[in-house]
């Protein structure tokens, strides 16, 4: 028993099955997980940050950044090892070959860590190594200002908004900019301690051991164990100031300054001008992003309203995860609804009975339902991938239901009964929609299972997952559904409506298919020329392989001069704000952050969200760097990937010995790139020379007075940094305590050489030990695969990045480099040449599956190729509506091509099947041909504008994947299906008239040729 003939014969389980289908799928509907992305979305990364405070990059680059980059090159897989050597240690980022297994990669880069460790300075403590996760992304940034008159801030952010918001179920773990935290400090007075001859190493001593709680044991009494701890923690600030030193009855009160305060600003935050914090909050592995967004958008509103120690206190949202999830998925299931009310209408324009159009469009919610349940019972999640997924498969759901219910209704209109033209029509193009189907499914095999590209494997898996539970969930309604409402809700023999105007157009087409079978060469002609003049769109059209996305913002980072004190960049920020924030209408503007320190400085413009936005951020990047002004000095430097559908940034890398020289080339090549047509900016990425002081240590001297080097740099250190010693306690908090010197002895250059160390009864200045020097420095160093680099960054929009590739090849090449001395394109100009080889390589392995498939199925190895044209067909209209339009072919539209090939192959496959029955009953080739292809037109049209219509609101609105647009895959996919549709109504027909014609020579040959061997055999 055939499916459609157990439908249409057991009406009340079918019917119990629909119900059941539908509950299952709100209840998967209602619990299925929401998330941004899926959770096998990870890149090939892994970084390690090794501290090394206070030191020289050329000494961190010698002792650490070279030993452990020899130690790494020894693990298989490493595509490119990047070290960043600073001041404050190195910094490591690791790419791997796509396909490795980055679990093991992780265990390998510990273990070399492990081995090479002895080699490190003492003074490495912690190594930190990092594997890149999605989970790690914060899903909500706020920005919070507290009133002028707010006594402590610190206190009411840290220990009761934190723990108030850590309590929510989902939040990980929370951080905080901005925030200054009061400290208890000791600062010591240079002329006293020199004054009464203190030995500074022992006061330092004395405080640390001091101030303590400790376990000593413990005291058993009347056969009970006690344990025993001495507390000598300081109650009070009075405690501290009258601790004795130990020498002369000093104090401490007599040598130094005793307060609780809040330490010296070294750097400033502040939100649209005013000083403020923002809040990063991250969620637990597995938490729905939505739901935990929800929590704390809510638990904020509620603390902030009804909390009196929060009164005066503002906050604002600067990037919601939760928020943009749910817009793109109102935008897309917005634009789904749309499209499947449009394919509703199309339905109805053809069939024009308002029943049969519901039965037909009940296979979309159905389907859906179904596809959904599939995806929650194996353990996904409902994500923009998998969601983009159902809305490219919303337009092909009727597809099925389309042809099988235009089946029944033709038979019924040729007399048949309404039971069984339900189940012979479902029966007859029951292995068209199913061979339709699996050549849909068959497309993304290649992607998942065999391409390079790792990023577009998981993207096309989570994508092409959805859709083939969807196309699969389809098939079953088409084969169940449509025969059982057709038999049970259809009106026996109801009078068919047909539209004069469809009439029309099958008369039209008649003629024309006649037309062609007698002019083929004219036909081949006209494709051919059709298929070569896609070639120009194709090679001109703009490429990019920009999928960045996250919040929408315009960061720069800002070099000042060295004389620029804090408060001075301060007021060049704060102007600058103003000057931006005239313009917050038109830039559309959400906030503006600012960072301020001596040694970084970053001004940040967050944007409106992609929603209620109507430019990109290329846009308005190109209106900011007009209004930035330019003063003496000043530089500024835009930062990162920005998340834009009309371009990107890209990376040029110099690799050479000499950082000077590499500059030199840098700015040289900055000069010559900066003028090109679509560069929005280029920075070289590395900051100038810094100058510093350098101590060396005359050990010869030090050793003729017993004093060890590192007491000479103990005691700099100490006089010129914060000495963290144990915590004060309270009864509400702990407070760290700090020993310091004096503000006004720290700022002196003579004062840091007159401090004295004790050299046996003498006190001796530090300059009596050490030479000073004062040299210019580079801040950082950089290596690429263990050779010195400098890169440059390139930020361009609106342009073709092929010919953008082109032309920075060309000013690289034209470069005369010194001997030693070479360049190399960064990831970005890869990844594009990486993504155009994947789209190339699995388009034709799919295609190679779907001919196999048809060959399979329709057991011949001619039709496949007659229904195979329609793939090149389909590539005319994709390249050229992407060229009119404008839009730029990234992965997005990379993905349109691979799903094209499954889907134009099914008006072809609707057609040769039908010509295939009519020839078996006994018509001729060319009347079958002709037959055929009109009685398949109305369906044909029907799938095919179901699906067009269907992606016009995906092509035309602002749906999009985290700023990411969806528009260039729907705009591929309507070209392609547009032109392939209507040529294949053309093109098929006679292809297979050709081959059968050719085919049947063939035979004819053969069967002569054996013929008249078995005759000379016998005559023999």
């Amino acid at each position: 028993m055939s499916l459609p003939e157990f439908s249409v014969k057991k009406p009340i389980t079918v019917l119990m099955l629909l119900i059941v289908i539908i509950i299952f799928g709100v209840i998967a509907y209602i619990k299925i997980p929401l998330k941004m992305l899926p959770d096998d979305f990870s890149g090939y990364f892994l970084w390690i940050n090794i501290p090394y405070s206070s030191s020289n990059p050329n000494e961190v680059l010698n002792q650490i950044a070279i030993p452990v980059e020899d130690e790494l090159s020894t693990i298989q897989g490493i595509k490119t090892l990047n070290s960043n050597s600073s001041t404050n240690g190195v910094f490591f980022w690791i790419e791997f070959n796509q396909g490795i297994d980055m679990a093991t990669a992780y265990q390998e880069v510990s273990d070399r860590i492990e081995r090479v460790r002895p080699q490190l300075p003492d003074e490495v403590d912690r190594i930190f190594i990092r594997r890149w996760n999605p989970n790690d992304m914060e899903i909500l940034a706020f920005a919070i200002q507290p009133p002028e008159n707010s006594k402590d801030t610190y206190f009411l952010i840290n220990d009761v908004l934190q723990p108030y918001l850590q309590r929510i179920d989902g939040v990980a773990k929370i951080d905080f900019n901005g925030l200054t935290e009061k400290l208890i400090y000791i600062e010591i007075d240079a002329e006293k301690l020199k004054k009464h001859n203190l030995n500074l190493y022992q006061f330092v001593s004395k405080l640390r051991k001091d101030n303590f709680l400790m376990s000593c044991g413990y005291v058993i009494e009347g056969g009970k164990k006690n344990n025993l701890i001495v507390n000598a923690r300081f109650t009070n600030l009075d405690e501290i100031k009258n601790l004795p030193i130990g020498i002369k009855n000093l104090k401490i009160k007599d040598i130094a300054k005793v307060s609780y305060k809040e330490p010296k600003k070294t750097s400033i935050f502040r939100i649209n001008g005013k000083e403020g914090i923002t809040i990063n909050i991250f969620k637990e592995s597995g938490a729905n992003t939505v739901d935990v967004c929800r929590k704390v958008n809510k638990a904020i509103a509620k603390i902030f309203s009804t909390d009196k120690r929060f009164k005066g206190f503002k906050y604002f949202s600067l990037w919601d995860q939760g928020k943009t999830i749910e817009n793109s998925l109102n935008d897309l299931k917005n634009s789904g609804l749309i499209g499947g009310l449009l394919a509703m209408l199309i339905v109805f324009f053809f069939i024009r009975r308002f029943r049969l159009t519901t039965v037909v469009s009940l296979s979309i919610p159905f389907s859906l339902f179904m596809a959904i349940v599939w995806l929650y019972f194996s353990g996904g999640s409902l994500n923009l991938l998998s969601l983009m997924g159902l809305m490219l498969a919303v337009g092909m759901l009727v597809d099925n239901s389309i042809v099988v219910s235009e089946n029944i209704d033709r038979l019924k209109g040729m007399g048949l009964g309404t039971v069984e033209a339900s189940i012979k029509g479902a029966n007859e193009v029951g292995l068209a929609i199913t061979l339709a189907t699996l050549t849909t499914i068959v497309v993304f095999l290649p992607a998942m299972l065999m391409g390079n590209d790792q990023m577009m494997k998981m993207f096309m898996k989570n994508v092409g997952t959805t859709i083939i539970y969807a196309l699969i969930s389809s098939l079953f309604v088409a084969l169940i559904l449509i025969p059982f409402t057709s038999a049970r809700v259809l009106k026996q023999n109801g009078k068919k409506k047909t539209s004069k105007f469809i009439e029309k157009i099958k008369e039209k087409y008649k003629t024309a298919i006649s037309y062609s079978l007698s002019h083929k060469r004219n036909l081949f002609l006209i494709v051919t020329l059709l298929i070569l003049s896609s070639i120009y769109p194709a090679t001109h059209m703009k490429k990019t392989g920009n999928m960045e996305g996250g919040p929408r913002s315009v960061r720069m980072r800002v070099r000042f001069p060295e004389y620029y004190t804090l408060e001075q960049r301060d007021q060049f920020f704060n102007k600058l704000s103003e000057k931006f924030m005239k313009k917050k209408k038109e830039l559309e503007i959400k906030a503006i952050t600012t960072y301020i320190s001596l040694t970084w400085c970053q001004f940040s413009i967050w944007l409106k969200d992609s929603k209620d936005a109507k430019k990109d951020v290329a846009d308005v990047m190109k209106e900011v760097k007009k209004m930035l002004p330019k003063v003496p000095g000043i530089r500024f430097r835009f930062r990162g990937d920005y998340s834009s559908s009309k371009g990107g940034t890209v990376n040029i890398f110099f690799y050479g010995k000499d950082q000077n020289t590499l500059m030199q080339i840098a700015e040289e090549f900055k000069t010559r790139v900066e003028h090109l047509k679509g560069v929005v900016n280029v920075d070289i990425d590395v900051d100038e020379r810094n100058q510093q002081i350098v101590a060396t240590v005359k050990r010869e001297t030090a050793q003729k007075k017993g004093v060890l080097p590192i007491e000479v740099e103990s005691s700099i250190s100490w006089f010129l940094r914060e000495i963290p010693l144990p915590k004060y306690i309270s009864k509400d908090r702990e407070v760290d305590v700090k020993l310091a010197f004096m503000e006004k002895d720290k700022n002196s250059e003579n004062k840091l050489k007159s401090i004295t160390i004790h050299a046996g009864k003498k006190q001796l200045p530090v300059e009596a030990f050490t030479k000073f020097k004062k040299e210019k420095a580079w801040p950082q160093i950089r290596r690429r695969n263990k050779n010195t680099t400098l890169g440059v960054k390139i930020t361009y929009a609106d342009t073709n990045f092929m010919e953008l590739s082109r032309k920075v090849s060309k000013i690289a090449s034209s470069m005369h480099l010194p001997p030693g001395y070479s360049w190399d394109k960064g990831r970005r100009f890869k990844e594009v040449e990486e993504t155009d080889n994947s789209t190339m390589y699995a388009a034709i392995l799919a295609a190679t599956f779907v001919l196999l498939l048809m060959g399979v199925l329709f057991e011949s190895y001619i039709l496949p190729f007659s229904i195979i044209i329609s793939v090149p067909l389909a590539f005319i209209g994709s390249y050229w509506l992407i060229y009119i339009t404008g839009t730029i072919f990234n992965p997005m539209a990379a993905t349109g091509i691979l799903i094209l090939v499954g889907i134009v192959v099914n008006n072809g496959i609707v057609l040769i099947d039908h010509i295939n029955r009519l020839r078996k009953q006994g018509m001729d080739r060319k009347e079958a041909i002709i037959q055929g292809s009109t009685d398949r037109l109305r369906p044909v049209l029907m799938t095919a504008l179901t699906t067009i219509i269907g992606l016009i609101p995906l092509a035309i609105g602002r749906a999009n994947l985290v700023g990411i647009p969806y528009s260039p895959l729907a705009i591929t996919v309507i070209g392609g299906l547009t032109t392939s549709t209507f040529l294949t109504l053309f093109v098929v027909p006679t292809f297979y008239y050709l081959l059968d014609v050719t085919g049947e020579y063939f035979k004819n040959l053969t069967a002569a040729f054996f013929s008249k061997a078995k005759v000379e055999k016998q005559s023999l």
